[in-house]
């Protein structure tokens, strides 16, 4: 009961995952996730949505352990599942690196302005706290204008100041022209990083084969 309570949290958080992201965020094999997610499924707790992969979501008897009530607008969006992926990698890897304490999805930003103005608001992708370091985290699929730059990266000034944000994309054009528009306006730079995405997941891959190697040498 205590990991299903667990991963309906994580499906609320991120609105909807497949059973690969939900392994990694559980950190359990893909076997027992399965088995897990099966069992909900039968229980009625969660219902599952095809696209290319199946998606879980949560149903209004899953929210009942949270106390809220059911999204019936809640749909998948298509265009944004590489994007989620991609910040699940992200919070991975820092993981990796790093004791995360803790971490928010825009998800959950937004249901602390509940009753507010969201669109006064601009919400971080994904923000995760370490023990030393708070870091926002943006994923840039295509490249803005300019001024929509400049305004985020304003309503960002007090943010950032104290902490870091990471800039990743698949594509390099993109982090170049964000790191010249913030290098030239000097939204205290010396605080922002950028990241192709395919590098983080070279260096996941490459700390978790050295986990796996470490275990491997302790038996």
């Amino acid at each position: 009961m205590q990991v299903q309570k667990l991963l309906i949290s994580l499906i609320e958080k991120w609105g909807y995952l497949n059973v690969n992201q939900i392994s990694t965020l559980l950190n359990r094999n893909i076997g027992t996730t399965r088995i897990i997610l099966k069992k909900m499924v039968n229980k009625g707790l969660l219902k599952e949505i095809k696209i290319n992969k199946i998606y879980y979501l949560l149903t209004s008897k899953a929210l009942h352990f949270t106390n809220k009530k059911t999204n019936n607008l809640l749909k998948i969006n298509i265009g944004e599942l590489e994007h989620l992926e991609n910040l699940i990698i992200v919070l991975k890897s820092l993981q990796k690196k790093y004791k995360v304490l803790d971490y928010q999805t825009e998800r959950d930003q937004k249901k602390e302005f509940k009753g507010k103005n969201l669109r006064n608001n601009k919400f971080c992708d994904l923000i995760i706290f370490t023990e030393n370091e708070t870091y926002y985290i943006e994923y840039e699929r295509r490249y803005k204008d300019i001024n929509r730059y400049k305004k985020i990266f304003s309503n960002f000034r007090s943010l950032i100041k104290e902490n870091k944000i990471i800039y990743i994309s698949e594509h390099q054009q993109i982090l170049k022209k964000i790191y010249d528009i913030a290098k030239e306006y000097d939204y205290y730079f010396k605080n922002w990083y950028f990241f192709k995405i395919n590098l983080i997941k070279k260096s996941l891959k490459e700390l978790s084969d050295k986990d796996k190697g470490d275990k491997n040498e302790t038996k």
